[in-house]
């Protein structure tokens, strides 16, 4: 697996990743050391907002997964970029779909909206909230509706509505990883916890 080297970033100093396995983890063994503070928090039921930087290198993956956070299996979420023009890794792919799966998800929590943003190899900004209602009564599966709110370079992208199982991460337990199946350049990853909306 090629290691994460550094690179120039779009704010001074960023990771550059190589494919599956390249990756780069914080774990957060208490709340003095977290790198993030929302990991502070169990994240059940709440609302947060995460963003990040990538300038993408290759157009051929199905898939470029940026950001997750841990919290065993189907317990934490991750943000990707999706193919939406073709299902394998043998072309090159333009059209790009923004895919947040958060829990143990129903339904396709991804955008409908698809970007050929990528594709220029440049830096592009993309931003994800994600608000569980609390209002609203679960059914007999124990579902909660949940709205995630696309961002890409400081513009709405699109809003999805799906319902999952409550993410519950148990203190001690936090990780965030940066990469995993990306190819390219990532840089300012953040969570904070609220709905944020971004500027370009």
């Amino acid at each position: 697996v090629p290691m994460p080297t550094y690179a120039d970033g779009k704010f001074g100093t960023a990771i550059y990743l190589q494919g599956v396995g390249s990756i780069v983890r914080w774990v957060d063994k208490n709340k003095t050391d977290s790198p993030m503070g929302f990991l502070t928090t169990d994240g059940k039921g709440k609302p947060f907002t995460t963003g990040i930087w990538f300038k993408m290198e290759d157009t051929k993956p199905v898939a470029h997964i940026l950001l997750r956070r841990d919290g065993g299996a189907r317990k934490g979420w991750r943000i990707a970029l999706v193919r939406a023009d073709s299902k394998d890794n043998e072309t090159e792919g333009n059209s790009w779909k923004l895919r947040m799966e958060y829990g143990d998800f129903k339904g396709d929590p991804g955008s409908q909206a698809v970007t050929e943003a990528f594709a220029d190899g440049g830096w592009h900004h993309i931003g994800v909230s994600v608000a569980p209602d609390e209002s609203a009564e679960k059914a007999g599966d124990e579902l909660s509706n949940i709205t995630a709110v696309y961002w890409l370079d400081g513009q709405l992208f699109d809003t999805v509505h799906f319902r999952t199982k409550e993410v519950v991460i148990e203190q001690g337990s936090h990780s965030i990883v940066v990469g995993d199946a990306s190819t390219g350049i990532l840089d300012d990853a953040f969570i904070t916890s609220g709905v944020h909306t971004f500027k370009k």
